[in-house]
Formats: structure tokens, sequence, C-alpha cells
């Protein structure tokens, strides 16, 4: 039995043996993982320095990307259920905008070169609303990142929030 550890406050999540939030830097409760290890979509890793932003705000890196959603790589903490907008550039030319919301944020302990310590955010996006237009775009970045091999199951989420 795997246990996580989650913060009332902002639901930050984690199995690390962390005892307070980096975030709100409250105590965390200890429970079951309520989650299983079962993908709705496929995962692609992204080449380095996929860079974009959050509402035009937030600049993030986008670590990896499916149909149904992203994860993303942010110096500022980021808090669940927060609606946005993914907006990236891809190399062919052009921006995809993905309209979604913040679903977990999880913090790392970085040290670049330089030895300074400080915290690192990974978030996972889940996509909603996304038009017709953006998810074929969404499709074909993916056909082409993945030279066309095998199949990502799972649609774009088209459902409304």
């Amino acid at each position: 039995m795997t246990l996580e550890r989650v913060c009332s406050q902002c639901a930050y999540l984690t199995t690390r043996p962390v005892d307070r939030c980096p975030i709100c830097d409250v105590p965390l409760r200890q429970r079951e993982r309520a989650w299983s290890g079962t993908r709705r979509a496929v995962r692609v890793p992204l080449p380095p320095m996929v860079n974009g932003d959050l509402n035009g705000l937030v600049p993030v890196t986008v670590v990896d990307l499916s149909p149904l959603g992203a994860r993303l790589q942010h110096a500022e903490p980021l808090l669940p259920k927060h609606p946005c907008l993914l907006t990236f550039a891809v190399p062919e030319g052009g921006a995809l905008r993905l309209p979604g919301n913040i679903v977990w944020t999880r913090a790392y302990l970085f040290e670049p070169e330089s030895g300074e310590t400080k915290w690192l955010y990974h978030s996972g996006m889940e996509f909603l609303d996304v038009t017709q237009a953006a998810a074929e775009d969404l499709g074909a970045y993916l056909h082409r990142v993945t030279g066309g091999l095998g199949s990502l199951s799972g649609a774009v989420a088209l459902r409304e929030v």
C-alpha cells in the first residue's frame, strides 16, 4: 500500500516523506493513494525547452503532452482547480492555445549548477473546452513529435466545465 500526503488548503499532493506543504506551510494529511497507475491517454515527452505560458503571465515548460492534458514545469506554485490557458509555440509555426484546469501540483527541491537550492514545481493540466481546430492542431503536433509511431489513445477533452 502506497501512502500519499495531501494539503487540506491547496490540494498539494506528494508521496515523498514531507510533513508540511511547501506552498501553504500547513501540515499534510496522510492517506492511501487515491489513483491507479492506469492512464487515459499516452503521454508524449517533448523535446527540452518547449516553453510557453499560462494566461500570458506564468512562464512554463511543457514537459509532456497528451490528447487530454499536459505536465508543466514552472517556478511559481499553481493551485489545483485553477482555470488557465496554456499557450506555446510549435516548431512548424503558429501556437497551440489549450484551455483547461490545473489538476495537481508537486514541489521539488532543485539545485542548479550555481549550487543555490530552490523550489521547482510540476503541475498536471487537464484540457477542457478545446475548440475543434485546436484539437486537430494538437493531434497533428503529437503525430509529428512521435514520428507517426503508435496510437495515441484518448480524444481531446471537448466537454464543458
